[in-house]
């Protein structure tokens, strides 16, 4: 015979969706967690995302000085020196590989706006 669990028995989840269940059923703590946690991510976002606008603006200001200068749009030897010193800061979970990943698209994606800067420049 076993006993029934009493009123000051700890009930323990077993599983994730045992534990958002067991939350939900709880008060929706769960809910109010994942809300303030989503919202911090696109807060996050949105700060990556304006980051990412002034990396693009300064490539372009140094397509127009590269084209003012008659120097080369791809400068292989500077965007390893990036990637190099990129690498060397810590990157908490992620991965250096993914890490280098994304960098290598964002700089990828900057050298076409130098590009872009370069050939606009070019038809003035």
């Amino acid at each position: 015979m076993t006993e029934a669990a009493s009123d000051d028995d700890e009930v323990r989840p077993t599983s994730i969706q045992t534990v958002g269940f067991f939350l939900l059923q709880n008060g929706g703590r769960m809910s109010d967690t994942l809300d303030r946690l989503r919202s911090e991510i696109h807060e996050i976002d949105d700060a990556i995302v304006e980051l990412l606008r002034q990396r693009c603006r300064m490539a372009l200001k140094i397509g127009v000085e590269k084209a003012k200068r008659s120097l080369p749009m791809h400068d292989r030897a500077r965007e390893e020196d990036v990637m190099s010193r990129i690498l060397r800061l810590p990157a908490g979970p992620i991965e250096s590989k993914r890490l280098e990943f994304l960098f290598r698209s964002i700089i990828s994606d900057c050298r076409a706006l130098q590009n872009r800067a370069y050939t606009e420049s070019q038809g003035e």
